[in-house]
């Protein structure tokens, strides 16, 4: 394994030598400017699940809760959320941004940021060991830098995921490279491409499919090496072997904390394995046309054979695969084949997501991620084989390429402007997806925050005729009709949206509130009962429940339950319940309660428990 790649060696990719000042501007202005493309992101907000995920996460509010990373979910804050995730280190990397910068948004845009140009910088890497050329190597790393497809994950701080998933794979995967084509000392290389493997995995579940880019890199490019410089099939097991190691202890550790496999959607197996082709057509039209983009897409699913869904996408595949292999056999290149493999290789586990995700989010362009890497090598091997050619034509090509380079900048710009606020966010994703019920319901709670009620109500109810048993515009319905105080509307919204979501305390506690406006008191006790046994910690369970009882003249009830919100230390609540406290005691020492509370003051607080 320590054979050393004479070809490697004498271009410098593998053997270290030093690049030349040229190439060394070139890589700094490359990522100088991708730095600066992505930076006006700093002024935005947290957006679309940041606020759930970091802001009111208390899990990465203090070092204690260091263990719960390792052996629960990455929404572990959030008991009935149901997830498949898990992401420890991730979490760590929120903990760490929260230790420097609190909520100040602009340190974690910056972070994230930064990341990408990592990231940016080893595709560079990358390149170069393939291209042994710098001027391809830089073409192809601009093209990913500027990629459109990439806002996602860099202008929202929850993607960040996707590029410390791809530090980590792309720094694992280069320096295996290092080690298997350096004499010496190179077992250091090997520790250090297993421990960015490891820390991947425990970043992003794509992390896993490392072995599997090995293997392709072995039987392909590495196949083209000298036959004294090949790795034999027994080394290459050899090599994997801890590889595999890693791996099983992963899905050991991953079973453990997620208490089995992950689940199935809701949607047939069978009807997500037939729509599998137009999903791979849908994520190739977005990597070669990425504009219209958008955090939720409508999909259309395949449940059977003879649909054209099935047929177009099919037909096209297989004939990008005979035009590759021509190319192949052509040009005696194994690389095109390597880069089919890597793009297909780091998208399917947004396969394995499909399968197993709701309709509304069966599919993001941040998922694109890693497989992007292999549309920039693409077109930068295009770009190598042009350069090739005389003056003229090297003229032509480099300005076409600057052309394209800048065409993508400017997409990028366009789309960044969306992941300024949740409503420019949510109302972009309305207009991309019409028919996709949780980028209406988002919008309509956006709508509702900014206090445009009529028009939340009206927006949910659209999608409430779509999807007449989705939970996100029955939810969105419930809260603006509550807020709009139509508490009749509301209580029947309400009442539907939990026959969706049962498990949902905010829900009941929210039904309950709803029910307090309507007089009935005996029915939010019963609502309020089933919140507070799901989850007795929720924020105004025990102020809503204490309300009810009172009203209900259950006096010594009602001081318990006031005394079990004050001792939860709710900054929401606190104030009116002690008044409502003092209140009791009044009534329980003199025989005469006298509230001070109107109805809504609970449907009013029932907005902070539903957020």
């Amino acid at each position: 394994m320590k054979s050393a790649d004479h070809e490697y060696a004498r271009e410098g990719a593998a053997a270290g030598m030093p690049v030349i000042s040229w190439e060394k501007a070139g890589a700094a202005l490359l990522l100088a400017g991708v730095f600066f493309l992505f930076v006006p992101t700093t002024s935005y907000q947290f957006v679309y699940d940041d606020p759930y995920q970091i802001v009111l996460n208390t899990h990465i509010h203090s070092w204690r809760f260091l263990p719960v990373y390792f052996t629960q979910n990455v929404w572990s804050q959030m008991p009935n959320s149901g997830t498949n995730l898990y992401r420890p280190l991730f979490l760590v990397w929120l903990r760490l941004n929260y230790v420097f910068f609190g909520g100040e948004a602009a340190g974690w845009h910056l972070t994230t940021v930064l990341m990408h140009v990592l990231v940016t910088g080893l595709v560079y890497w990358l390149a170069r060991i393939l291209f042994r050329k710098s001027t391809p190597a830089l073409a192809t790393a601009a093209l990913f830098g500027v990629h459109p497809l990439h806002v996602e994950s860099v202008a929202w701080i929850s993607g960040v995921a996707e590029p410390l998933c791809a530090a980590c794979l792309l720094g694992s995967f280069l320096c295996y490279l290092r080690w298997r084509n350096i004499s010496g000392n190179a077992r250091l290389w090997q520790l250090l491409s297993l421990a960015l493997f490891a820390a991947g995995m425990l970043v992003k579940e794509t992390a896993i499919v490392l072995p599997l880019l090995i293997i392709a890199y072995e039987y392909t490019v590495g196949r083209a090496d000298e036959p004294a410089q090949r790795i034999s099939i027994q080394e290459i097991g050899a090599s994997l072997a801890p590889y595999a190691g890693l791996l099983i202890a992963y899905l050991i550790l991953r079973t453990f904390a997620m208490h089995g496999p992950p689940r199935l959607g809701s949607v047939p197996l069978t009807t997500s394995l037939l729509s599998w082709p137009w999903l791979l057509w849908t994520y190739a039209a977005l990597s070669f046309w990425p504009i219209h983009l958008s955090p939720l897409y409508d999909f259309t699913y395949v449940d059977r054979i003879g649909s054209l869904h099935f047929i177009l996408p099919v037909a096209a595949i297989a004939l990008c695969v005979a035009m590759l292999w021509g190319w192949m056999r052509k040009n005696k290149s194994r690389l095109g084949a390597f880069f089919a493999l890597w793009f297909l290789i780091t998208l399917a586990p947004a396969f394995a997501q499909f399968c197993l995700a709701d309709p509304t989010q069966n599919y993001h362009d941040r998922y694109l991620y890693l497989p992007s890497v292999a549309l920039a090598l693409v077109i930068g091997a295009i770009f190598s084989v042009l350069m090739s050619k005389g003056f003229p034509q090297k003229l032509l090509v480099f300005g076409a390429m600057a052309i394209v380079t800048g065409i993508l900048a400017l997409i990028t710009i366009q789309q960044l402007r969306y992941w300024e606020s949740n409503y420019t966010l949510f109302e972009h994703a309305g207009s991309i997806a019409p028919n996709n019920e949780l980028a209406a319901g988002n919008f309509a709670v956006e709508l509702t925050n900014r206090g445009e009620y009529r028009r939340a109500l009206d927006l949910s109810e659209a999608g409430i005729r779509l999807h007449p048993h989705s939970e996100p515009p029955l939810r969105s319905a419930a809260l603006a009709s509550l807020l709009m105080h139509d508490f009749s509307k509301a209580e029947h919204y309400y009442r539907e949206t939990i026959q969706l979501e049962p498990s949902d305390p905010s829900l009941w506690v929210a039904l309950g509130s709803s029910q307090i406006s309507l007089g009935q008191y005996s029915e939010a006790v019963a609502s309020l009962s089933q919140a507070e046994t799901l989850n007795p910690q929720a924020p105004l369970i025990h102020y809503s429940l204490g309300f009810a009882l009172a009203q209900l003249h259950e006096w010594q009830a009602a001081k318990q339950q006031f005394q079990a919100e004050l001792q939860l230390n709710c900054d929401c609540s606190t104030d009116v319940t002690r008044r409502a406290l003092q209140d009791v005691d009044g009534h329980l020492a003199v025989g005469q309660f006298s509230a001070g509370h109107s109805p809504n003051d609970t449907a009013s607080l029932s907005h902070v428990a539903e957020r």
